[in-house]
């Protein structure tokens, strides 16, 4: 019989848990603070989740309609504008659909 190995956790520190929180409130999406703090990002959500906190996504902050509208009208691709972002191809597309831009 094979051995199975049995996945491990381990509790986060306090000081790591209080960066998640501290990373949220600065506006950071999970993916970003995941790579910050070096945990899974569905830890993150696990721990956002506790506290009742939803994610921030990278398109939802203040002033970001405008500044793709003004992007796009400049004549910016929506490839260029997903890179710019740091989401895909099709995010962009969505948004721009979604706020009548396309």
């Amino acid at each position: 019989m094979k051995n199975k190995m049995k996945k491990i956790r381990q509790r986060l520190s306090t000081e790591k848990i209080n960066k998640i929180y501290y990373l949220h409130a600065q506006g950071l999406p999970n993916s970003r603070i995941a790579n910050e703090t070096d945990v899974s990002i569905s830890t993150i959500r696990t721990y956002l989740k506790i506290k009742n906190l939803k994610p921030h996504h990278k398109l939802t902050r203040e002033g970001i309609l405008e500044e793709i509208t003004e992007f796009f009208k400049n004549d910016k691709t929506i490839k260029e504008l997903a890179f710019l972002y740091d989401v895909s191809y099709s995010t962009i597309v969505l948004f721009l659909k979604n706020n009548g831009l396309k």
